[in-house]
Protein backbone atom coordinates (compact mmCIF):
# COMPACT_ATOMS: atom_id res chain seq x y z
CA UNK A 1 0.00 0.00 0.00
CA UNK A 2 2.90 2.35 0.75
CA UNK A 3 4.01 2.18 -2.89
CA UNK A 4 0.67 3.65 -3.91
CA UNK A 5 0.83 6.47 -1.39
CA UNK A 6 3.41 8.61 -3.16
CA UNK A 7 6.73 7.53 -1.65
CA UNK A 8 9.80 9.31 -2.90
CA UNK A 9 12.29 7.32 -5.00
CA UNK A 10 14.37 6.21 -2.02
CA UNK A 11 11.26 5.02 -0.23
CA UNK A 12 10.06 3.15 -3.31
CA UNK A 13 13.40 1.37 -3.70
CA UNK A 14 13.38 0.42 -0.02
CA UNK A 15 9.81 -0.87 -0.23
CA UNK A 16 10.63 -3.00 -3.26
CA UNK A 17 13.74 -4.35 -1.52
CA UNK A 18 11.80 -5.48 1.53
CA UNK A 19 9.01 -6.94 -0.60
CA UNK A 20 11.69 -8.88 -2.51
CA UNK A 21 13.08 -10.18 0.79
CA UNK A 22 9.60 -11.32 1.87
CA UNK A 23 8.99 -13.13 -1.40
CA UNK A 24 12.43 -14.79 -1.40
CA UNK A 25 12.06 -16.22 2.10
CA UNK A 26 8.55 -17.37 1.14
CA UNK A 27 10.09 -19.25 -1.84
CA UNK A 28 8.34 -17.05 -4.39
CA UNK A 29 11.39 -16.37 -6.55
CA UNK A 30 9.50 -14.88 -9.51
CA UNK A 31 7.96 -12.18 -7.31
CA UNK A 32 11.30 -11.67 -5.53
CA UNK A 33 12.99 -11.05 -8.88
CA UNK A 34 10.19 -8.72 -9.92
CA UNK A 35 10.62 -6.48 -6.88
CA UNK A 36 14.40 -6.39 -7.24
CA UNK A 37 13.90 -5.47 -10.88
CA UNK A 38 11.45 -2.71 -9.92
CA UNK A 39 13.97 -1.31 -7.42
CA UNK A 40 16.67 -1.31 -10.10
CA UNK A 41 14.36 0.38 -12.61
CA UNK A 42 13.90 3.22 -10.16
CA UNK A 43 17.58 3.35 -9.19
CA UNK A 44 19.96 1.45 -11.49
CA UNK A 45 22.81 2.00 -9.02
CA UNK A 46 20.88 0.28 -6.20
CA UNK A 47 22.95 -2.23 -4.25
CA UNK A 48 22.26 -4.38 -1.22
CA UNK A 49 24.24 -3.73 1.93
CA UNK A 50 27.07 -6.17 2.69
CA UNK A 51 25.05 -8.21 5.19
CA UNK A 52 22.03 -8.26 2.84
CA UNK A 53 24.08 -9.24 -0.20
CA UNK A 54 25.46 -12.26 1.61
CA UNK A 55 22.06 -13.68 2.48
CA UNK A 56 21.73 -17.20 1.01
CA UNK A 57 18.16 -16.74 -0.21
CA UNK A 58 17.98 -13.27 -1.74
CA UNK A 59 21.67 -12.51 -2.34
CA UNK A 60 21.98 -14.83 -5.36
CA UNK A 61 18.61 -13.69 -6.74
CA UNK A 62 19.62 -10.03 -6.51
CA UNK A 63 22.99 -10.69 -8.18
CA UNK A 64 21.24 -12.54 -10.99
CA UNK A 65 18.74 -9.72 -11.56
CA UNK A 66 21.49 -7.09 -11.43
CA UNK A 67 23.68 -9.01 -13.89
CA UNK A 68 20.88 -9.11 -16.49
CA UNK A 69 20.52 -5.33 -16.56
Amino acid sequence: AALNEGLNQTGQVTAHKYLAFIHCVSKRERQCRGHFNSALEIDPSFELGPAEAGHPMWGPVFRSVKARR
